[in-house]
């Protein structure tokens, strides 16, 4: 009996060792690969930038802007860029408490309003509002689009009267928040809009989790996905004049282009929104300005003989034959970026502290400099 047994295992032998053989090497691998991430494809590189956020703000459900993050929390951003501190005021925005009776300007979009990668000092609402002595709120959310910077706006933004909306678009994926908070409207707003968008009422398991997390296996996995598809991912990387480098996804940048027209239904939601906003802004006496903010690959795929577009021009065109007044900032970072300045993290997608300081500039040079456009339809 025993030796029949023991027979079984020396026969099975080589399959266990194979086994174990492969766990060791495979073990082996993600460590090597953590320590030198650099070997690892950019695609995969970007992937595990993204699966490897940490964001610890609680937030809580809202039935008519979707999602606020919790009032006065004070929790850590971080990724592979940044690792930062964030508090929110008394209505879970990232402003100072309390807020005044009245505010100069109030500032509304995503996550390129919010300041999302540097310290609240270093966002450009702060860096304005001391540049011009006036009280600035920032309404930005993080993962928010043009349907819910109106119903901020509305909801928070107007008590405070300001003088000045600065309406921050980020053509290239503003397109697709639009779609995804119409479609929380339609099923009748149920509960905090985070986990409708991000899960859909369902939260991913454990082993997808390490899956993502291993830095292995997502190489395996863009290695695999790469034979299949010939169009490939082809995140680039520009390398900067001070050794420093940004990393790209183009491919990503352009996905919403060809959407951004009149006769695409989500498109039109979008400048209904928009639209809206200038009504409530009107009912005020508040001057309305649209603020576009550029991607990486608009700002550094222009500065050397290519003309990356984007859905920004379209979008832009738009707004300009409706009246609208538009700040696009994509011309100020190039400017810089052309220099060989390093004016967004070198793989998220965000501006960092210089590329905030820049846009504070630029936003307080317009303001400064430019009166109010005459009134559009």
């Amino acid at each position: 009996m025993n030796s029949s047994r023991t027979n079984f295992w020396v026969r099975l032998a080589p399959i266990w060792l194979l086994a174990l053989s492969m766990l060791f090497t495979a073990g082996v691998a993600e460590i090597a690969l953590r320590l030198f991430p650099g070997w690892l494809p950019e695609e995969a590189q970007l992937r595990l930038l993204w699966s490897g956020e940490r964001d610890d703000m609680l937030t809580v459900g809202h039935p008519q802007v979707g999602v606020l993050y919790k009032p006065l929390q004070r929790k850590r951003m971080r990724n592979r860029d940044f690792d930062i501190e964030v508090s929110t005021d008394e209505y879970g925005f990232r402003n100072r408490s309390p807020w005044p009776a009245r505010a100069d300007i109030v500032a509304v979009g995503d996550s390129l309003v919010f300041g999302y990668g540097v310290e609240q000092a270093a966002t450009w609402t702060s860096l304005l509002e001391a540049r011009l002595g006036k009280r600035v709120i920032n309404l930005g959310m993080a993962g928010s689009g043009p349907g819910q910077y109106t119903r901020y706006f509305e909801h928070f933004g107007m008590k405070v009267r300001p003088r000045v909306l600065l309406y921050g678009l980020y053509p290239n994926n503003d397109v697709q928040d639009v779609e995804d908070f119409d479609r929380w409207i339609e099923a009748g707003s149920p509960g905090n809009y985070d986990e409708f968008r991000l899960f859909s009422g369902e939260v991913p398991s454990a082993i997808k989790t390490v899956m993502d997390e291993s830095y292995l296996a997502v190489a395996l996995r863009i290695a695999l996905k790469n034979l299949r598809d010939n169009s490939r991912f082809k995140a680039r990387t520009i390398e900067l004049r001070d050794g420093k480098r940004v990393r790209l996804v183009p491919r990503l940048d352009d996905l919403n282009t060809p959407r951004m027209t009149e006769s695409n239904l989500v498109f039109s939601s979008m400048l209904w929104s928009i639209d809206r906003a200038r009504e409530l802004a009107r009912g005020i006496d508040a001057r309305m300005i649209c603020v576009i903010f550029p991607s990486k690959s608009r700002v550094y795929l222009s500065t050397n003989g290519e003309d990356f577009r984007g859905p920004s021009d379209p979008l832009i065109a738009s707004l300009r034959t409706r009246g609208y007044e538009v700040l696009d900032l994509t011309d100020v970072l190039r400017e810089h970026a052309a220099r060989g300045e390093q004016v967004y993290f070198e793989t998220d997608g965000h501006p960092n502290a210089l590329g905030n300081r820049i846009i504070a500039d630029r936003v307080y040079a317009y303001l400064q400099a430019t009166p109010p456009a005459p009134a559009g339809p």
